[in-house]
């Protein structure tokens, strides 16, 4: 416990000293700054645990109003992670990413509950665990009639890799391909838009492999960056792929180092969704104040709104309803 409390002071007292240098709190090493947050959570919760909070629904009878498609940011609970459902009229559906291990069966009961009985396609972002952890619950509650892998990993999370395959035993999976479009019915699509390259090395946390993609379809466009930083997003850009879109799931439940001001200028988004369970406020809010600022963007946060559904229909725009309402 000593040793790990020295180790927390140094790392804090190096990227305070980091962030006086440079004058900007933002550009912090991101490693470090990825160690320098596990170490306080970690020791948040010996002092303050949290309780466990279910999955937060919205009016069903709202959401069962048969939309073209709906898009659901489900809110995982009390720790942050991502599970996105994308359900389609014809019956079709589409989940990216899989919260943490505590979070499957509240994301099984909430998926069951919007009508899902099988999944047609399951995207897993990256080898963390608050993208991955429920993968046990999902795969043992649906069928999964195919699985889209990401393209890069670091060496360090090759374990992660194994543990998430032996769990897909007997399910069509394969390699996202960057660049590639996936049908998903009724004119939909899911546009893999990166990591435009692999970034390994000791410089690197595995969140700038997260997998970018966007759903197309002629009433909404939605861009999900997963974890991807600012590095993932300057790639993408210099890739001149088109990323505009109506929404964007802001990256890396946003902490420092994502959702750039050039990044947020390009997709251009009417609404912004942020998963994160109110954690780092002060960080967050630059960047809520960052996409206000350049794009009138809304702003959601699951920790305020809960579960956050966009709905599109044929005859009118999309329309937001949140577990608030």
């Amino acid at each position: 416990m000593i040793g790990e409390i020295i180790i927390l002071f140094t790392i804090i007292s190096t990227s305070f000293l980091y962030g006086v240098i440079v004058g900007n709190y933002e550009l912090f090493p991101f490693a470090i700054l990825s160690k320098c947050k596990n170490y306080i959570g970690i020791f948040a919760n010996l002092i303050r645990p949290t309780d466990r909070k279910e999955v937060s629904y919205p009016n069903i009878e709202k959401v069962s109003k048969d939309p073209e498609l709906s898009v659901h940011f489900i809110d995982v609970g009390d720790k942050k992670g991502d599970c996105f459902l994308i359900n389609i009229n014809d019956g079709k559906a589409v989940l990216v990413d899989a919260g943490r291990e505590s979070h499957g069966p509240g994301l099984c009961e909430y998926i069951n509950k919007m009508g899902v009985n099988e999944i047609d396609l399951l995207l897993l972002t990256h080898y963390h665990g608050d993208h991955y952890g429920g993968i046990q619950d999902i795969v043992g509650e649906f069928k999964i009639k195919k699985v889209l892998l990401p393209k890069y990993w670091l060496d360090s999370e090759e374990h992660h890799k194994e543990a998430v395959m032996n769990e897909l035993k007997g399910i069509s999976s394969e390699l996202v391909e960057i660049n590639s479009n996936y049908e998903i019915g009724m004119d939909a699509q899911l546009e893999i838009i990166g990591p435009q390259k692999k970034y390994t090395g000791d410089f690197y946390t595995g969140n700038e492999n997260s997998t970018v993609c966007r759903l197309n379809h002629d009433l909404l466009t939605v861009l999900f960056m997963g974890d991807a930083t600012e590095i993932s997003e300057m790639d993408i850009l210099d890739s001149e792929v088109d990323i505009e879109s109506n929404i964007l799931k802001v990256g890396h439940h946003g902490y420092p180092g994502t959702t750039s001001i050039q990044f947020i200028e390009e997709v251009n988004p009417s609404e912004a969704v942020i998963t994160t369970q109110g954690k780092y406020s002060k960080c967050r809010k630059k960047i809520i104040d960052r996409l206000n600022y350049f794009t009138d963007a809304d702003c959601y946060l699951t920790n305020k709104s809960g579960t956050i559904v966009v709905k599109a229909f044929e005859e009118s725009s999309y329309e937001i309803i949140t577990s608030d309402d």
